[in-house]
């Protein structure tokens, strides 16, 4: 340790004598102050040069973080606005769909009885020629009323002249392809001991205007179900043929 310390003292040593030196050198010899205030010059310009170059490279690296904010934004901007028109399409397109499942842009009692007469040409095309139809009643529905439910009932007896399985297939398959909406509010087929089917059928329209139903409420049967159309099939009094009790 102590050799250590006498190596550290002698180091300091040289250190303090040539500091004096260079003192005394400093003070003795203008040229000498003049270089190292030169030197000193130089270093303070090199580190200032260092500086602006560091902050113009700072200062490019902001403005094309900016550009490229700007630029993410506008993309963002454009994905959002065709994602919004999009949108719009899509709905259009639905909305096109579900309109042309209606039945008729016309008036309610127009398309009730359109729908009346195509229930009754679709049994005569399946070849249920007994087919027996009575126009129901026309409601608006929905919390606005703008759709207008279209009821129509068919009775098939089984005599005088019993439909065939296949005309009653048809017939039901007819009304599950078409493209215009229709459903079976209720529905009884028997096969044995005879054949028979029975059904109440809706349709939808769209709810005349206020204006155009002069007064009418929502809920009432339009006027278009007042009275039934002529129909080469004879409606019923009753849906059940005399004699045949329906709850069999």
């Amino acid at each position: 340790m102590s050799a250590l310390g006498d190596g550290m003292g002698a180091v300091w040593r040289l250190i303090g004598q040539g500091a004096s030196a260079a003192g005394a050198e400093l003070r003795s010899n203008p040229r000498a102050r003049m270089g190292l205030a030169a030197i000193g010059l130089i270093v303070l310009i090199a580190i200032g040069l260092r500086l602006a170059d560091h902050v113009q490279r700072r200062q490019s690296e902001i403005s094309a973080l900016r550009v490229s904010e700007r630029a993410f934004l506008s993309l963002t901007s454009k994905a959002q606005a065709d994602a919004w028109a999009k949108a719009d399409a899509d709905v259009g397109a639905l909305l096109a769909r579900a309109r042309g499942r209606l039945w008729s842009d016309g008036p309610v009692g127009a398309a009730h009885a359109d729908f009346y007469a195509w229930l009754e040409q679709t049994a005569l095309a399946a070849g249920l020629q007994g087919a027996q139809l009575r126009l129901g009643e026309a409601r608006r529905i929905g919390a606005d009323g703008q759709l207008t439910e279209l009821r129509a009932t068919v009775f098939v007896p089984s005599a005088p002249t019993p439909p065939t399985q296949d005309a009653v297939y048809a017939f039901l398959r007819a009304l599950s392809e078409d493209r215009r909406l229709v459903h079976a509010r209720s529905l009884r087929v028997k096969f044995e001991p005879a054949i028979l089917l029975e059904g109440e059928f809706v349709a939808y329209a769209p709810s005349e205007s206020s204006a155009q139903r002069r007064g009418g409420e929502p809920g009432q049967a339009s006027k278009g179900a007042q009275a039934e159309p002529t129909a080469t099939l004879a409606a019923p009094d009753r849906l059940d043929p005399p004699g045949t009790d329906a709850g069999n």
